[in-house]
């Protein structure tokens, strides 16, 4: 997406089609939040991956992730950010439980 003023915002193909599954699953289609978890999960599982370095705690941020995704999609005001969101919602869950287990 480009903003080029205040009130002009482009949005591109992939983030226009992730807005729409935003919309549908706030409207209560659970098949469009399965379609969100395909167009994002690879990114996050490497988030994820990233600070948990095994599969399993992997799985289980991811898990957390799009569960916090999920109860707060109606929260999020800009649809076609979706991605991004997810994205720091799944580094957030990640920082939390390391700094958990650190002290």
């Amino acid at each position: 997406m480009r903003t080029y003023s205040k009130s002009v915002r482009v949005v591109t193909g992939g983030e226009g089609k992730l807005a729409k599954l935003v919309e549908r699953t706030k409207a209560g289609d659970m098949d469009a939040f399965g379609s969100l978890y395909r167009e994002t999960n690879r990114r996050v599982y490497f988030i994820c991956l990233h600070f948990m370095k095994e599969r399993q705690e992997t799985e289980d941020m991811m898990q957390e992730a799009y569960l916090a995704a999920f109860k707060g999609l109606k929260e999020l005001r800009e649809p076609e950010r979706f991605r991004g969101w997810v994205e720091q919602i799944a580094v957030n869950r990640c920082c939390s439980i390391i700094s958990t287990i650190l002290r």
